[in-house]
């Protein structure tokens, strides 16, 4: 069974790339970082979200933003 930080990690790796595909890096990155708040006030475990979405928040580019190490397959 899953716990509340391994959903959250699942719904963002599954919302972020449908819903940011059109956006700017920025605004892209704004998006999960706001994501990620809300999770974290929902009861997430800050420290794992920041971790698992680190290479996606610190991308220089759409295409790092968006490829398997990046925003999109964060469930290893």
């Amino acid at each position: 069974m899953f716990n509340q930080t391994e959903k959250s990690i699942a719904q963002i790796a599954e919302y972020i790339p449908r819903a940011c595909r059109d956006m700017k890096l920025k605004e892209a990155k704004a998006r999960l970082a706001t994501k990620i708040a809300l999770y974290i006030t929902d009861g997430s475990d800050a420290e794992v979200l920041n971790a698992t979405f680190a290479r996606a928040l610190n991308s220089h580019t759409r295409e790092a933003f968006f490829s398997k190490e990046g925003a999109n397959k964060f469930l290893i």
